[in-house]
Order: structure tokens, then C-alpha cells, then sequence
């Protein structure tokens, strides 16, 4: 067994699925075991996450489309936690880099949660160890051999529930004039990060719809970095990101915009 993997591992194929049934229970660290699925031939490893290896990770992922290390740019943001990047022992074949973490309880997995292209893989996930080769290319890197607590707050982020949505017929649907019209204060040429977030938002806001689309189309196509067809590729990939419509009128007081005068003139 390689020594830098020092938890109990699984084999995997090169499109990173598990090669072996249970490989819940059935990951091992034992040198005759793991040789003997080298000796058929795995190129790639997993590693679970969870109690039973006593770790927690945070992937901070890249944009599919462009290369751009958003996770890593969301962590960033986050001042309180940006230091875990230092952590970040694992680069994968995309891009993004893997923080190997102690684990703690209620670690869960979790997909853009923390942020943007931030996710987690906790209880029952797991990832691609260091050294593995797959489709994409190689995982560069290595396990720490001590593991780092995971900060009070980030916990704390990712245990959160928010409270089930109360369903009332009074609720207010933000009307198409206004949302233009909170649009109008957002740049099109914001931060990559930023825009696909906007977009996010307007599919909340619109359910994904042909409307929302346009709607989105038409603020992208004010900016000067705008290229046809993007909106709409981005579009139809969209399912639940944990971005709702809130994200749009907070991101234009920012720019200046009196939520209150525009709502009552709406």
C-alpha cells in the first residue's frame, strides 16, 4: 500500500466510481488486500470519509466551462476561514484542491452550501486519493499525516438547517419590472463568480423558465463580456444550488438600490 494514503481505501475506476461493491465497509488498509487489487489492475483509489477514517474534506471545485477556481475564491471570501487553504494537500486533475480535515460529528456531505463550488464529502462520501489516475488526469498531492480540526463557525454553516419554507397565499412575487429593474443597479461585467450567482437567482426567481431565461439574457447582454449562448448553456445545468432570489436585490444595495422605494412603487 502507498504509505502517503494512510487510511483504508477502495479501488476505483477512472471515472472515479467505486470498482467494488460495499466499498463502505469492504475499504482497507491492509497491504495484502490492497496489493492484490493493484495486481488487477486499479489505477485509482478511494478514500471514505466519515467515521471510519476519522475525515472530513472540503473540494473546492473549478468552473466546468472555464478552468476558474471558484471554490477557491469562495473560500477566500470568507476571511474567518481562508487560512484552511492552507490545508490544501491535494490538487485534482481539474483544478480545484482537496482540504483534509478531522472529522467531527454531523459531518455531512454537502454541495455549495458553505459557497459557491464549495462542497463537502462527510459521513458515507467519499474521494479520490492523491496518486490515483483517472479519465481526467492524475490527483496530485499527499495525506497530511495530522489532521486539522474543522473551524467552530464553518460546523456551524454546514449543521445548519434553515427552517421549512411557510407556504402563504399572501406572498409576495417579485414582478418582472422590478426585477429588471433591481438588475439595472448590478453590472453584467461583475466578478465571474458573481454573475453566475445572479443567474442563479433568476432561476429561483422563475422556476427555470423561458421567461427567466430571457430575463437573464437580456441583463447578461448589457455587459461587454457577454457571448451568445452562454446564459442558455449555464441555464439548462442549473438544479438546487442553495442560490434563491434573495441573492439578487442584496447584491443590488450593494450597487446603490433602495429595496424599499423600489418595492412600494412595484
Amino acid at each position: 500500500m502507498n504509505t502517503d494514503i494512510p487510511f483504508s481505501i477502495f479501488p476505483a475506476g477512472d471515472d472515479k466510481a467505486p470498482l467494488i461493491r460495499g466499498w463502505q465497509a469492504k475499504a482497507s488498509s491492509d497491504p495484502h488486500t490492497v496489493a492484490q487489487w493493484k495486481a488487477n489492475g486499479a489505477l485509482a483509489w478511494g478514500i471514505p470519509t466519515g467515521a471510519a477514517n476519522g475525515l472530513f474534506v472540503v473540494d473546492l471545485d473549478t468552473d466546468d466551462d472555464t478552468g476558474e477556481a471558484i471554490g477557491e475564491a469562495s473560500l477566500l471570501a470568507m476571511p474567518r476561514y481562508a487560512s484552511l487553504l492552507d490545508h490544501a494537500t491535494v490538487k485534482t486533475p481539474s483544478g480545484g484542491k482537496h482540504i483534509y480535515l478531522k472529522h467531527f460529528s454531523g459531518a455531512r456531505n454537502s454541495q455549495s452550501k458553505i459557497g459557491l463550488k464549495v462542497d463537502t464529502r462527510g459521513e458515507g462520501g467519499y474521494v479520490i486519493a492523491p496518486g490515483s489516475l483517472t479519465t481526467g488526469g492524475k490527483y496530485h498531492g499527499h495525506c497530511p499525516v495530522k489532521l486539522p480540526s474543522v473551524p467552530l463557525g464553518f460546523r456551524a454553516m454546514l449543521l445548519h438547517k434553515p427552517p421549512a419554507p411557510v407556504s402563504r397565499s399572501y406572498d409576495r412575487q417579485t414582478p418582472t419590472g422590478e426585477v429588471e429593474e433591481l438588475l439595472a443597479y448590478i453590472p453584467a461585467d461583475v466578478q465571474y463568480g458573481d454573475w453566475v450567482e445572479v443567474l442563479m437567482a433568476l432561476h429561483d426567481r422563475y422556476g427555470g423558465s423561458g421567461e427567466g431565461l430571457a430575463v437573464a439574457d437580456r441583463w447578461s447582454a448589457s455587459g461587454s463580456k457577454y457571448r451568445k449562448g452562454e446564459v442558455t448553456s449555464k441555464w439548462d445545468g442549473f438544479k438546487r444550488t442553495g442560490i434563491t432570489w434573495a441573492t439578487v436585490p442584496a447584491m443590488a444595495r450593494q450597487y446603490g438600490a433602495n429595496l424599499s422605494d423600489i418595492a412600494r412603487r412595484w
